[in-house]
């Protein structure tokens, strides 16, 4: 077609000329605007709906982790207060007591030189007095549990972990959480098929000993089965305070028991109630339970 027919060429139904309008030009682009718009609308939209939903997670995980930690303060509160009830207690009670005791020891040492008015130059029960102190000591961090089923598993590890495991399991109970705090672990005797071996038990500090038995002995009926790692000293005492307690009882002086003085086993009348004075505290019927 040439180019004067190109230029006279017409719709042949309108028979107008063919043209591209400003107000074509502009709707167009208007029409364009609007869908770019509306795709980065909805691009915006996704990513602020992928921002929110990341957010919420984050949020519910830093909420779930408050808990946690609300629920660890409440243990470390309650461990603060018993051991501050504990502090209260002892805090200047049986200083009286424990004088006596140690001027009665002193006496003893001094009656073992007749005549002597001074320590005995042999020395012999310093030595056993100053052997048992250190022994007490190197025991103070040490709890006894009894009755915990000895485990099966193959390896050590694996055996230890079911043990601490059971101990954790009863010291929930008791609102007692020692975590990390259980240096090792070790069975008392020989593996017997017929008898379940007590569990030695080293905490890192006495601290964690005290609160155990405390709680335990608070609990009624009794969680665990558990003693303080006494010496071979303090187990010879409580048996001839045994002794004593049931010749006495067979005199007829019924009224009688054995509870804690200060931390010492004493014969005392039943009527005595525990006191942040005297600091006494009663002994179990079993009598081996600190």
């Amino acid at each position: 077609m040439s180019r004067a027919a190109k230029g006279s060429w017409k719709c042949l139904d309108c028979k107008s000329y063919v043209a591209c309008t400003k107000g074509d030009l502009a709707e167009l682009l208007k029409h364009f605007e609007e869908k770019m718009n509306e795709g980065m609308r909805q691009a915006l939209r996704s990513e602020i709906g992928e921002q929110v939903k990341r957010l919420e997670t984050k949020i519910t995980s830093i909420e779930t982790s408050l808990l946690a930690l609300e629920s660890k303060h409440d243990v470390v509160q309650r461990q603060l207060d018993d051991i501050s009830r504990d502090l209260s207690e002892r805090k200047g009670m049986g200083l009286v007591e424990r004088v006596d005791k140690l001027e009665l020891d002193i006496a003893a040492i001094r009656s073992s030189t007749p005549g002597s008015g001074t320590l005995s130059p042999s020395g012999f029960q310093l030595e056993t007095i100053m052997s048992e102190m250190k022994e007490r000591q190197r025991r103070a961090n040490n709890l006894i549990f009894h009755d915990v089923p000895e485990s099966t598993a193959e390896s050590m590890a694996a055996r230890i972990n079911d043990e601490i495991a059971y101990l954790n399991n009863g010291l929930a109970k008791l609102n007692v959480d020692l975590q990390d705090m259980v240096v090792k672990t070790s069975r008392i005797g020989k593996p017997d098929p017929s008898k379940v071996r007590p569990l030695l038990v080293t905490m890192r500090d006495s601290s964690a000993v005290s609160r155990v038995l405390s709680s335990n002995r608070k609990a009624n009926p009794r969680v665990l089965s558990v003693t303080s790692d006494n010496t071979p000293a303090q187990h010879k005492y409580m048996a001839e305070l045994r002794l004593t307690l049931r010749e006495k009882q067979d005199r007829g002086e019924t009224d009688i028991t054995i509870k804690y003085v200060s931390g010492v086993p004493t014969i005392v009348p039943s009527a005595t109630h525990p006191s942040t004075s005297g600091g006494t505290k009663t002994l179990n019927q079993g009598l081996g339970q600190s």
